[in-house]
């Protein structure tokens, strides 16, 4: 079930204590909270059926009025009930702007259950101005709390260096470097399962990232992790950091991700292509490797951006020591090349980094 980005109307308002932190994601992203220990049962079952549930949300998504649609949807215990009470005296549309209404959504926004998250989604829906703008926050709070849980969760599925070893056992066609095969096999593991049908990403726009995270998301609090995992990775790709903050918190190791990516021994194995090969700002010394294997062999346009990304890195400072030395000898080495690109590139990578 897909939806649309809602627009940002977060930080109008949000009472009796409710807290952004300012590490959350900028924009559009949903604050991200840290999920209790005991919560990750509950959500398993509530969030993930929050869509599929005979009540008010449903009801809309299917194109039904309701005249006093919160009467019907099942309540927790504690506060909520009360809230559900208050808010189902009112006819869809027209709950009014008053302090009980606005408690109750504070009420709603405590909770964490599939429950409250239908209630807000209603609000959110029918309801304006200051109701809905509320409900909106009140809503990101709970599903935010939802994705950490189902993300975290994730993260115990995240590949491990002994599933990758075992990929590469099963994996090793002639010519190919252990450091590309490492990359390339993480990725593939991450990306099990999915069908990309030979198609190119991470060349979307700033807008239809947005609107494809929000996809993304509506999917994973729908339990449909397959169907939400290509479209988060498309979106980080393409430079979106709600969708790299997204994989990042379901284990995923970026920077391997995107060498695996744009390796080009990808395709091989069924991972798609990427329109660019982003710059990866790392000081972890097996993606290093990785780059200084690109920049001494291999086809032309992967040592050009593996030149050019260890400039970046040299010029940001990002390499221990050792790293900087051989980063520097490779890009020496690469100067005296008989492809007039790869040695111009070579060049302007060391003379951006005081010469040799």
């Amino acid at each position: 079930m897909g939806t649309t980005a809602r627009p940002d109307t977060r930080g109008r308002r949000l009472g009796h204590g409710a807290h952004r932190s300012p590490a959350a994601p900028p924009a559009a992203a949903r604050p991200e909270a840290v999920p209790d220990p005991g919560s990750g049962a509950r959500f398993r079952s509530s969030a993930r059926s929050v869509l599929q549930r005979a009540g008010y949300c449903l009801a809309l998504a299917l194109g039904v009025t309701l005249t006093t649609p919160l009467a019907h949807a099942a309540s927790p215990p504690g506060g909520a009930p009360d809230a559900a009470t208050l808010l189902s005296r009112f006819p869809a549309g027209a709950v009014p702007d008053s302090p009980p209404v606005h408690a109750a959504i504070d009420a709603l926004a405590a909770r964490d259950d599939g429950d409250a998250l239908a209630l807000l989604a209603s609000l959110r829906r029918l309801e304006s101005g200051a109701v809905r703008d509320h409900a909106l926050e009140a809503e990101d709070l709970v599903a935010g709390r939802a994705l950490a849980v189902l993300r975290a969760e994730a993260a115990h599925k995240a590949p491990s260096e002994r599933d990758v070893r075992t990929w590469m056992q099963a994996h090793q066609p002639a010519g190919v470097p252990t450091t590309e095969l490492r990359v390339v096999g993480y990725a593939a593991l991450v990306t099990r399962g999915i069908d990309w049908s030979d198609r190119a990403i991470g060349a979307l726009p700033p807008d239809a990232t947005s609107e494809l995270v929000a996809r993304a998301e509506a999917l994973e609090l729908d339990g449909r992790d397959g169907a939400a995992l290509p479209l988060l990775v498309d979106a980080a790709v393409s430079g979106d950091a709600r969708a790299t903050h997204a994989l990042m918190a379901r284990g995923v190791d970026m920077d391997r991700l995107v060498l695996g990516l744009s390796s080009e021994h990808a395709a091989a194995s069924g991972l798609p292509s990427l329109h660019l090969a982003p710059v990866v700002q790392t000081d972890d010394p097996r993606a290093v490797r990785v780059l200084l294997s690109r920049a001494e062999s291999g086809g032309a346009l992967p040592r050009l951006a593996a030149i050019e990304n260890l400039g970046v890195l040299l010029r940001d400072g990002h390499l221990d020591a050792t790293l900087q030395a051989r980063a520097r000898d490779t890009l020496a080495r690469a100067t005296v090349d008989g492809r007039p690109a790869i040695r111009r590139t070579a060049q302007s990578a060391l003379a951006s980094n005081g010469g040799p």
